[in-house]
């Protein structure tokens, strides 16, 4: 199981799949470690006043299969990392 570095598996459910007759898709939860959700704080403290921590720190993955709910999760969290490296970048210099 591969997750993007810097997140944590939060939790994962596919319980509608035991009870539904048809396919239904299940989902994972990833949330950023301690110190990416550090990081990410000092970089945007202004736009997370307010905000629970699960409005910006967390991704939810779908998929028929944890690997597929898994692997959509881990794009989604590359995709915000990918953004906070231009972020940092383009505000250092």
């Amino acid at each position: 199981m591969n997750i993007q570095p810097g997140w944590l598996l939060y939790r994962a459910d596919f319980t509608e799949q035991a009870f539904s007759p048809r396919p239904v898709t299940g989902t994972v939860v990833l949330i950023m470690d301690h110190r990416q959700r550090d990081f990410v704080r000092a970089l945007y403290h202004d736009d997370f006043k307010g905000l629970g921590v699960f409005d910006w720190a967390a991704v939810t993955g779908d998929g028929t299969t944890f690997d597929e709910a898994l692997e959509d999760a881990n794009a989604k969290a590359e995709e915000i990392c990918a953004s906070i490296s231009t972020t940092k970048l383009t505000a250092t210099g």
